[in-house]
């Protein structure tokens, strides 16, 4: 569940990279921060919003996180806290010095 409870993410292994989509919206006609949309015309369920994280060293990195309020895909990071919360980092740089944390919980 992200941060805001208004979206669910699985998060799942292909190869040896991990990616997240959308599984669960609170409100699955809500297509704000999406000016392309795909060419299908196509919404936000089922969109990979995470994409080629790599574990190393306790924490998932060099991933791209896709943020659907701004339209904008971000460089990430992924650590799993000893409370079980994701801790989400999306940054412009790959330094990860200028962007955002968000905290993922574990959902139902």
């Amino acid at each position: 569940m992200v941060e805001k409870k208004d979206a669910k993410v699985e998060i799942y292994r292909k190869g040896n990279s991990y990616f997240g989509k959308i599984i669960w919206l609170a409100d699955p006609t809500d297509d704000r921060g999406n000016p392309a949309k795909n060419e299908k015309g196509e919404g936000f369920m089922g969109m990979e919003i995470m994409k080629d994280f790599v574990y190393e060293d306790g924490e998932w990195i060099n991933g791209s996180v896709y943020d659907a309020e701004e339209g904008k895909t971000y460089h990430g990071s992924v650590e799993l806290l000893d409370d079980g919360r994701l801790k989400l980092r999306g940054s412009i740089d790959s330094f990860g010095i200028l962007g955002r944390t968000d905290y993922w919980m574990r959902a139902d």
